[in-house]
């Protein structure tokens, strides 16, 4: 009998432990949701689906508005920086990751600078990756 009652001990806390790190994954996933910047949350507001060369172009409008040609690279990548992206600037390109554990949204953003560090061209896009 102590053999039945330490069996059931045995699966109660095996079922226990599954539950609580069933748990703990649910909300690490949920919470891991990363928001998206200013910048990229008016994009998104703008677009019925980002995505293709038409989103594109309106994320890169919105970059150009920020970031006008002829303006200081230096501030282009402060905010860039200040709203999270990720800045490689021998790369000329940031890139911010927005979502979560089922889908991922990559905005990207390449510039090129003149020799006196002015801005002389910005793109940006978008590329979106689901489970």
């Amino acid at each position: 009998q102590q053999s039945g009652s330490a069996m059931r001990s045995f699966w109660t806390g095996v079922l226990a432990g599954i539950l609580v790190t069933a748990a703990i994954v649910a909300s690490w996933m949920l919470l891991s949701e990363r928001a998206a910047p200013a910048l990229v949350e008016t994009y998104l507001a703008q677009s019925t689906w980002p995505g293709g060369p038409k989103a594109d172009r309106r994320f890169t409008t919105a970059l150009q508005a920020v970031a006008p040609k002829g303006s200081a690279v230096a501030d282009l990548l402060a905010a860039l920086a200040e709203q999270g992206f990720s800045v490689k600037a021998s790369a000329g390109e940031a890139v911010f990751h927005s979502g979560g554990w089922v889908c991922d949204e990559q905005f990207t953003v390449k510039w090129q600078a003149d020799p006196h560090g002015k801005l002389a061209a910005v793109d940006g896009s978008f590329a979106s990756a689901c489970l």
